[in-house]
C-alpha cells in the first residue's frame, strides 16, 4: 500500500508542479527507490504509473547515456525518470555514475544543469524551468550498490519505500475493476487541467516531528524534513483537487475560489504556466448545499502515519554495502582458520578483526552480520561481551537453553571459559 501511496503522491507533486513556501520556495518533486524481492509487485507500481503518464502530458525520459538525458530534459521540461531495473545502474562504470550523480543532485532542488560540449549539442538548462521526478526499483541488494558507488548525499535525496509481496503462487486474478478505470479516467483529466499550471502551498509548523525524526541517524534528518513538507503539500492539494472534482467542471471560475493567482511568481519559467497559491481560509461556497463551509487544512492524522512510516522506514536501514560485509566475513573466516577460536571478546572483535573505531558504524555492522546468521552476542554483563564467530558451532553460547541454564547454573559460570568443554546441565548429547 504505501508503495502505491507514495508514487501517487510523487505524480500529483509532479502534474501539479508543486512547490512549498520556506525560506525560499521548495519544489516537491519525488525521488523514490522502490526496493523488494522479486515478484513482489515493484513492476506493478511502475506500470500503472505508466498508464497514467501515457495519456497526458509528462514525458518519460529514455534511460540512456547522461548526455542523452540532458538533451531530452531540455526538450521535455515536466518529466519523469524511471530505472525499474536499478541493478543496471549499479552496474556502469563509475565515470558514468558520477555523472548521473551530477545531473540528479542539480534536479533535486531543480537547479541550472549545464553541459558544454565541443563535438555535441551543448546543455544548458535554467534553473527552475523544468520539473523532474525520478524512481529507482530493484532488489535490496541492488539498492546497497548504489549507495555505496554514490556516497556523498546523492543516496540520501531517495525516499525508499520497501514493498512486500501481496500476491500469492497461482492466486486467481482479480477481474478488471471499473471503478478502477473511472479513477484512472479522472486522475488523466485531473492532470491534463493542470498542464499549464503550478502550485505554492505555505510550509505548516510540524515542529512536533522533531522528537522521532532525532531517532533516527543524523545523516537522514533533512531528508525527513523535506519530505515531511512535500507529503503536507501533496495532501492539501490532493485535499483542492477533490474540492474540483466536487464542484463540477474543471474551469476557471471554480478554481479561482480557492486558489490565488501570482502573477509575478517565478517558482516555474514559462509564459505558458500560470502559479496559484493555495488558499486554505477562503470561505467556499457549496453549489450543492444551501450552506457555506470553511477549508480545513485536510488529512492530518493521514500526515503524522505516512511521516511516522517514513521513519520507521529510515531507522531499519543498515547503511552497509555488500562489498563491507563480504569483507568483514572473510576477516572472521580468516582469523577462525588462523587461531582457530570460535569466540572472542567484543573488544578484541571490534578492533581485530573487524578494524572499526567508529562504534555507531560497528553497531550497523554487527546487527547486519547477526541478520545474516554470522556472528552472535552474548552479553552476560556489562563487563562480558563477548561475540560467537560460528553460531552453528556445538556451544554453551549457541544452546536454545543457555539462558535457563545460566539462570540456574549461574555460580558455576562464574570463571566461564566460553570455548572450553562443559558437562552439559540440561541435556546428555
Amino acid at each position: 500500500m504505501e508503495a502505491f501511496f507514495f508514487a501517487g503522491c510523487q505524480l500529483l507533486a509532479q502534474a501539479g508542479k508543486l512547490f512549498v513556501q520556506r525560506s525560499k520556495p521548495m519544489p516537491c518533486n519525488f525521488f523514490l527507490s522502490i526496493v523488494g524481492k522479486p515478484a513482489s509487485g515493484k513492476s506493478r507500481v511502475i506500470d500503472c504509473l505508466r498508464d497514467v503518464i501515457d495519456q497526458t502530458w509528462i514525458y518519460e525520459l529514455p534511460t540512456g547515456s547522461v548526455e542523452s538525458i540532458e538533451e531530452n530534459l531540455d526538450i521535455w521540461r515536466f518529466s519523469y525518470l524511471i530505472w525499474d531495473e536499478m541493478g543496471e545502474l549499479g552496474e556502469k562504470s563509475q565515470s558514468y555514475l558520477d555523472r548521473v550523480k551530477y545531473l540528479l543532485n542539480k534536479a533535486y532542488y531543480l537547479d541550472r544543469i549545464t553541459r558544454g560540449r565541443t563535438t555535441k549539442k551543448t546543455v544548458a538548462i535554467s534553473r527552475k524551468s523544468y520539473y523532474l521526478s525520478v524512481i529507482l526499483a530493484g532488489l535490496p541488494e541492488d539498492w546497497k550498490k548504489i549507495e555505496a558507488k554514490f556516497l556523498g548525499g546523492f543516496e540520501r535525496r531517495f525516499l525508499p519505500i520497501t514493498i512486500h509481496r501481496a500476491r500469492l503462487p497461482f492466486e486467481p486474478d482479480e477481474p478488471q475493476s471499473e471503478e478502477a478505470l473511472g479513477h484512472q479516467a479522472k486522475l488523466v483529466q485531473l492532470i491534463n487541467w493542470m498542464e499549464d499550471k503550478a502550485f505554492l502551498v505555505n510550509a505548516d509548523n510540524l515542529s512536533h516531528f522533531q522528537k522521532s525524526t532525532l531517532k533516527v541517524n543524523e545523516r537522514y534528518w533533512s531528508l525527513i524534513e523535506e519530505y515531511a513538507y512535500k507529503l503536507n503539500a501533496v495532501l492539501k492539494l490532493n485535499y483542492i483537487t477533490a474540492i474540483v472534482e466536487q464542484m463540477g467542471d474543471l474551469d476557471v471560475s471554480t478554481y479561482q475560489k480557492f486558489l490565488e493567482p501570482l502573477p509575478d511568481s517565478t517558482l516555474i519559467h514559462s509564459d505558458t504556466i500560470d502559479t496559484f497559491k493555495i488558499q486554505f481560509d477562503t470561505l467556499i461556497q457549496n453549489k450543492n448545499s444551501p450552506s457555506s463551509f470553511w477549508i480545513n487544512v485536510p488529512n492530518v492524522s493521514m500526515l503524522d502515519d505516512t511521516l511516522h512510516f517514513v521513519v520507521r522506514s529510515l531507522q531499519g536501514i543498515i547503511d552497509i554495502a555488500d562489498e563491507v560485509l563480504n569483507r568483514c566475513i572473510q576477516r572472521i573466516n580468516d582469523f577462525v582458520s588462523e587461531k582457530g577460536r570460535i569466540v572472542v571478546r567484543k573488544r578484541e572483535f571490534v578492533h581485530e578483526i573487524l578494524k572499526i573505531s567508529n562504534a555507531d558504524y560497528y553497531k550497523k555492522v554487527v546487527t547486519a552480520l547477526e541478520d545474516m546468521e554470522r556472528v552472535r552476542t552474548v552479553i552476560l554483563s556489562n563487563k562480558k561481551h563477548y561475540v560467537v564467530l560460528d553460531p552453528k558451532a556445538r556451544i554453551c553460547f549457541n544452546c536454545s537453553e543457555f539462558w535457563n541454564c545460566y539462570k540456574a547454573n549461574k555460580h558455576e559460570f562464574s570463571d566461564l571459559d566460553p570455548e572450553e568443554e562443559m558437562d552439559c546441565y540440561v541435556c546428555e548429547s
